[in-house]
């Protein structure tokens, strides 16, 4: 079950992730298949109590040099018919096959809904939530999160303006504007 895709900056390379944390990304011209990663970490199966499973990967995005892919969800839960879990972030280098970064989350439960990269590369930025909502700038130079914030809504989705100094977000009946400093 595919979940989301993206499309690299120069129109290149297609992505596409799936239910239990597949990523695929192919060439747009030939329609050839160039490399397969997985997170399994943002699925979760329970066999035995429910034999249901939730999770996967809900959001991506390619930087604007088309090197890296981030990859959005949740991570692993422990009670399958709810969010309960951390927000999950991983970023590869998918030419190379490497996972670059892990952020297992540690403030907010719920999906990565959308993720931004900034066209420098000054930071990755997610959103999305649970029954509540958040927003998380993450400088991958350091590997930290230098801000995140509670959102009045679960994040469905967002657009960040042509400057990069206004994000729009929208979701669970309420679109909120967030204006951006430095």
């Amino acid at each position: 079950m595919l979940f989301c895709t993206g499309i690299s900056s120069d129109g290149k390379f297609l992505a596409t992730a799936d239910k239990v944390g597949h990523i695929v990304v192919w060439e747009i011209s030939s329609g050839k298949k160039l490399k397969e990663l997985d997170a399994p970490k943002m699925y979760t199966w329970d066999p035995k109590q429910r034999i249901h499973s939730i999770g996967g990967i809900r959001s991506l995005a390619f930087s604007s040099d088309s090197r890296l892919l981030a990859v959005g969800g949740i991570g692993q839960i422990g009670n399958v018919d709810h969010l309960g879990a951390l927000a999950r972030l991983e970023v590869f280098d998918w030419q190379k096959g490497e996972r670059t970064h892990e952020f297992p989350g540690d403030k907010f439960k719920g999906l990565f809904e959308r993720l931004v990269f900034h066209p420098q590369g000054k930071w990755l930025l997610g959103a999305g939530g649970d029954h509540n909502g958040f927003i998380k700038f993450i400088d991958l130079e350091s590997k930290k999160v230098i801000r995140q914030e509670k959102a009045p809504m679960h994040i469905h989705d967002l657009v960040v303006d042509e400057n990069y100094n206004r994000i729009y977000a929208a979701g669970h009946g309420k679109v909120v504007v967030w204006e951006m400093s430095g």
